[in-house]
């Protein structure tokens, strides 16, 4: 970028109001990015999806699975923000939607899956972490970011199916310490087969931790829905 127009960039941002990336009304001064309104109509994800998606992580290594929205695109375009144009205040709205779907928050400690060491790299963060961190400040928990370290890379998960996908996590994480008899919740920001999070709380239960629950902010509908369809399908016959 000019270094001009990096310059200049905040100076503008005084005088131009901030408005929402989805509908443009300009945004109150505690607001960024989008609007409450326009937040408020993001798709929460309904319990029979929980429940599929659940059902289809075996072997299961956590306790219990919160999923705050379905993954559409707005969804997606705050995720894309948050993770590759600094859009950091995303992170905090998605902690307190996570949060309110957990009714009886019994933690030790609030972690993150780790970022690939190169991805870290590029970015300078880690989203994962920065929505773990918020949920733990929200729920007055300690959030520790050593908890788990990736030691290997892996290709996306994007186009792989549920098997190859557990595959590219297979070993790929290592725990740094043991959170022995303590009760986590590992966070990450999408979850579709489960694959990532699943293998990390099988790393976290060999530190002989307590409880592990994991969360994250969304997951494809469509998917979940077309496994409904199937076994409705099944029933009939």
């Amino acid at each position: 970028m000019n270094p001009f127009f990096k310059f200049l960039n905040p100076l503008i941002s005084l005088f131009i109001p901030p408005s929402c990336i989805f509908c443009g009304e300009e945004l109150p001064s505690d607001r960024r990015g989008i609007c409450a309104p326009c937040y408020d109509k993001l798709p929460v994800l309904s319990e029979n999806f929980l429940q599929v998606l659940n059902d289809e992580i075996t072997p299961c290594h956590y306790d219990t699975l919160f999923v705050a929205f379905e993954f559409n695109k707005e969804i997606q375009t705050m995720v894309h923000l948050l993770k590759y144009k600094r859009y950091l205040t995303f992170a905090e709205y998605f902690a307190h939607s996570i949060s309110r779907e957990i009714t009886k928050p019994i933690y030790d400690l609030v972690t993150a899956v780790p970022l690939n060491p190169i991805r870290y790299r590029e970015r300078g963060y880690n989203q994962s972490a920065l929505i773990a961190k918020s949920i733990a400040n929200i729920l007055s928990v300690p959030f520790e970011n050593d908890i788990l370290e990736r030691v290997r890379p892996t290709i996306s998960q994007t186009n792989l199916n549920r098997e190859a996908r557990k595959l590219n996590v297979k070993n790929a994480f290592h725990l740094l310490k043991k959170p022995q008899g303590k009760r986590v919740l590992l966070v990450d920001d999408v979850i579709t087969t489960g694959s990532t999070l699943n293998e990390c709380a099988k790393v976290i239960r060999k530190g002989d931790a307590l409880l592990v629950d994991i969360a994250a902010v969304a997951t494809p509908a469509n998917i979940l829905q077309h496994k409904l369809e199937e076994e409705s399908d099944f029933l009939i016959l």
